[in-house]
């Protein structure tokens, strides 16, 4: 029973990490998702565009509000429209230089 008890630990060890490289491949396959959608988005158009990432969330939850990495020195203005490739998801409120 000894040896049965520690194969069962070892065995849900090995279940926990398998489930997390599971994971791990999900959200690869959801951000290659989302890439396809917004090259395809991208060739729609014929406006200039820049991608940007979302590098924070307003913690109040009071607003949708999020942080992207870019700003003034990547040309971005405030009223400028934020897309995603479903389409106009809002606009910029704020916009900074890199050193503020």
């Amino acid at each position: 029973m000894v040896n049965v008890r520690h194969e069962n630990v070892r065995l849900q060890g090995e279940i926990n990490a398998l489930r997390k490289e599971i994971d791990r491949y999900r959200e690869v396959a959801a951000t290659y998702k989302r890439l396809q959608e917004l090259i395809q988005f991208k060739n729609t158009i014929n406006w200039p565009v820049l991608a940007a990432q979302v590098i924070g969330r307003d913690p109040s939850g009071w607003f949708e509000s999020v942080i992207i990495d870019k700003g003034k020195s990547s040309g971005l203005s405030v009223n400028m429209p934020v897309v995603d490739a479903t389409g106009v998801v809002g606009r910029l409120v704020s916009v900074s230089s890199p050193s503020e």
